[in-house]
């Protein structure tokens, strides 16, 4: 008989949960993931959360940021120490894009999960992390709040309607469904 593994605690907490859609990915020339989403407003353990990001919408449209190499429908980033997840989210999409957020609505989370061995130096939890995501809506653009980087090369609002002519990934694409109807629900 083998010796028992003990259960971590991202393992509990996704226990009850099922994915709604997952992929690999490989970020940079070597960090390779699994990517796995889940609609949920309960919140991965706080030392497990790296990143907050949102669906961002206005009148009908939904943001879409362009960074170096790619384009996404879910701006915000990295949470600093200490920091909470919605002055995170406010920070990194004005930041990002220069718009300020209404109210935060959660939708979910997105669970990484690290395919290669940890490197060292790596600073941020590994082999599981999460990225917290939420609904909101932009309420006004300030781009003296934007912080040039070079990472951010723009953003601009695609009306629904026009979204299949971009490129979304499954996990876009369970975010935004629910973003739309969280939204028709208030």
């Amino acid at each position: 008989m083998s010796p028992e593994v003990p259960i971590s605690e991202v393992e509990l907490f996704l226990g009850p949960f099922s994915p709604l859609a997952s992929e690999e990915a490989i970020w940079g020339e070597q960090m390779r993931l699994h990517l796995a989403v889940y609609l949920s407003h309960e919140s991965p353990p706080l030392p497990y959360i790296t990143s907050v990001r949102a669906v961002v919408l206005r009148d009908g449209a939904v943001l879409v940021q362009e960074d170096r190499g790619s384009r996404h429908i879910l701006p915000g980033g990295r949470r600093e120490r200490d920091e909470s997840l919605e002055a995170t989210l406010r920070r990194e999409v004005a930041e990002e894009t220069g718009w300020s957020l209404g109210p935060l609505t959660p939708l979910g989370f997105t669970h990484l999960l690290h395919l290669d061995s940890k490197q060292p130096g790596y600073a941020y939890p590994h082999p599981h992390f999460f990225h917290r995501v939420y609904v909101s809506e932009a309420l006004a653009y300030a781009p003296e709040d934007k912080v040039d980087d070079g990472y951010e090369m723009g953003s601009e609002f695609v009306p629904i309607t026009d979204i299949d002519h971009h490129s979304l990934t499954p996990i876009e694409r369970v975010y935004l469904v629910a973003a739309l109807r969280t939204l028709q629900g208030m």
